[in-house]
């Protein structure tokens, strides 16, 4: 095998079999951790392989960060897991991998039995600024919107909050998140808008408190603001 191919395979690395259940249509994580899909146990028996394998099966896992940096993080969250709903846990695992700082080895929790949701709106992030390019299925606090075009108003508006923080906050919180190289900073522009998009991040991160209301304030090049609520 080619050492080109060994390091493929290395930085391909997923750990999809980390998340089996991420319990979706949860608003409340204290809520959710009286109802938890795994047991602490089984969430530690994640944890234990995560930090077991990541290091073996990556080329070098420890190239921008050390291995005691490394085995802190997970110690703590290991002392925390009892206390936090599913989807905070898989949402905390998911940074201990982005901690390495390579784009290509990331765990991902769009897939497995029960992937995580999107609000349904799109962004374009550009130099100033993330801006609104599709809005569907949209609702309002009392119900469905009678028209789907009720925020077509806010397409091309750019974004200035999301949820209780405002957008420089709320991007700073889920960069965090990211699997980035430190000189490829095209990784995290693709990645930002995509999990300003996940309920179960945005709340994990303390973003956005609700996830079942997803709160958007918009602002159009008049400098009107619109505040937008969708439902996952």
């Amino acid at each position: 095998m080619t050492s080109r191919v060994v390091r493929a395979v290395a930085y391909c690395l997923i750990l999809v079999a980390l998340l089996p259940s991420l319990r979706a249509g949860v608003g409340d994580p204290a809520r959710a951790a009286q109802n938890p899909t795994l047991t602490p146990e089984q969430w530690r028996e994640d944890l234990r392989y995560l930090a077991g394998e990541l290091p073996r099966r990556h080329l070098n896992a420890f190239h921008q960060i050390s291995s005691d940096v490394f085995a802190r993080a997970v110690a703590e969250l290991d002392l925390e897991i009892p206390a936090l709903a599913d989807h905070v846990i898989a949402v905390k695992m998911m940074k201990l991998v982005a901690m390495i700082g390579d784009a290509h080895t990331s765990l991902d929790l769009t897939t497995g039995r029960k992937p995580v949701r999107r609000y349904p709106l799109f962004f374009s992030n550009r130099k100033d600024g993330l801006f609104v390019t599709t809005i569907r299925d949209v609702r309002s606090g009392v119900g469905r919107m009678p028209s789907r075009y009720a925020y077509a108003q806010a397409i091309g508006a750019r974004l200035v909050r999301v949820g209780d923080m405002n957008v420089e906050q709320a991007v700073q919180s889920v960069s965090k998140l990211a699997s980035t190289d430190p000189g490829n900073p095209y990784s995290l522009t693709g990645r930002v808008p995509f999990f300003l998009r996940i309920p179960e991040i945005l709340n994990a991160v303390g973003v956005m408190p609700d996830m079942e209301r997803g709160r958007y304030v918009v602002e159009d090049s008049s400098g009107h603001q619109m505040e937008i609520e969708l439902a996952p």
